[in-house]
C-alpha cells in the first residue's frame, strides 16, 4: 500500500482546534452538568441510581481533556511534519468522539422526566470532532472513502457497545440495590465493554494500517455485540414496552461482520492487500 504525502498544515491547524475543543469545552460542561445531573438522577429513579455517572462522567471527562492533549501534541507534530502525528491525531480524535457521546445520554433522560435547566451540551464536542474525523481522514491523511465510511461504523458500533455496556452496569446496580435478579447484566456488563474496545482498536486500525488483524479482531468484537445485544435487547424491549437501545451496536455487529468475513468485500472496500 503506498504511503500518500500527508497535508501537515491542514493537519496541525485542525488538531489546534481539536485541542481547544477538548479541553476547554469539556472542562466547562463538567462543571456545569456534574453536580446537578447526579441530583437529577437521584431523585428520578432513587438511590442506587446515580451510581454509575457519579464515576463514569467524571471518568469520560478526563478522557476527554486527554484527547484534547493529544490533538495538542499531535499539532506539534505535524508542524514539524513528523510521521506519527496522523496517527496520534485518529487516537485523539476517536477518544473524543467515544466520550462526547455518551455523557448527553443521562442528560437527555433526566431532560424527558421532566427535569428543566439541562441541554445536551456534549453534542457540541461530538459534532465538531465529526467534521474533524473527515478533515483528518479524508484531507490530512488522504484516505478513500471505503476506509472512512467503515471506520465511522466501527466507530458507532465502539459507541453503542460501549453504551449498552453502561446501561448494564447501570441497571445492574438499581436491580442489585433492589433484591432483584441482575444476572444477566452482571454477565453483559464487561463482555459490551471488550467488544466497545475491540470496535475503538478496529477503528484505529482501519485508518493506520488495515491489516489482517484488525479484521479478525472485528469479527470477535462483532459475535459478542450480537450474542449478548440481540436477546438484552428483546428483554427490555418486552420489560419496558418500547424499543430498546441494545439492539442499535448487535445491528451495526451483524453489518460489519459480513465485510470481516469476506476478505474480498474488504479489501475491495478498504482498497487494501492486508500487507
Amino acid at each position: 500500500m503506498v504511503e500518500v504525502e500527508k497535508n501537515y498544515k491542514l493537519g496541525g491547524l485542525t488538531a489546534i482546534i481539536g485541542g481547544l475543543i477538548g479541553i476547554g469545552l469539556n472542562f466547562y460542561f463538567f462543571l456545569i452538568t456534574y453536580k446537578p445531573l447526579i441530583a437529577a438522577q437521584a431523585i428520578k429513579c432513587g438511590p442506587g441510581c446515580e451510581l454509575v455517572i457519579t464515576y463514569m462522567l467524571a471518568a469520560f471527562n478526563d478522557i476527554g481533556i486527554i484527547s484534547g492533549i493529544l490533538y495538542c501534541i499531535s499539532a506539534f507534530g505535524f508542524f514539524n511534519k513528523e510521521k506519527w502525528a496522523y496517527n496520534l491525531a485518529v487516537v485523539a480524535n476517536v477518544l473524543a468522539l467515544w466520550t462526547s457521546f455518551w455523557p448527553n445520554i443521562p442528560i437527555l433522560d433526566v431532560m424527558g422526566a421532566g427535569f428543566t435547566g439541562f441541554f445536551p451540551y456534549y453534542i457540541f464536542i461530538f459534532l465538531p470532532n465529526i467534521l474533524l474525523y473527515l478533515i483528518f481522514n479524508l484531507f490530512v491523511g488522504k484516505r478513500n472513502w471505503g476506509r472512512i465510511l467503515v471506520g465511522l461504523l466501527t466507530g458507532m458500533a465502539f459507541i453503542m457497545a460501549f453504551i449498552n455496556g453502561t446501561a448494564s452496569l447501570n441497571i445492574m446496580y438499581v436491580k442489585g440495590l433492589a433484591d432483584m435478579d441482575n444476572t444477566l447484566y452482571v454477565m453483559s456488563n464487561r463482555l459490551f465493554w471488550l467488544s466497545a474496545f475491540g470496535f475503538g482498536i478496529v477503528t484505529i486500525g482501519i485508518m493506520l494500517k488495515p491489516k489482517k488483524w484488525v479484521r479478525m479482531l472485528g469479527i470477535a468484537s462483532s459475535i459478542i455485540s450480537i450474542l449478548f445485544g440481540i436477546p438484552m435487547g428483546y428483554i427490555t424491549t418486552i420489560t419496558k414496552g418500547e424499543f430498546s437501545m441494545y439492539f442499535g451496536a448487535p445491528a451495526m455487529s451483524l453489518l460489519l461482520l459480513f465485510l470481516f468475513v469476506i476478505p474480498t468485500l474488504w479489501n475491495k472496500i478498504l482498497k487494501t492487500d492486508e500487507s
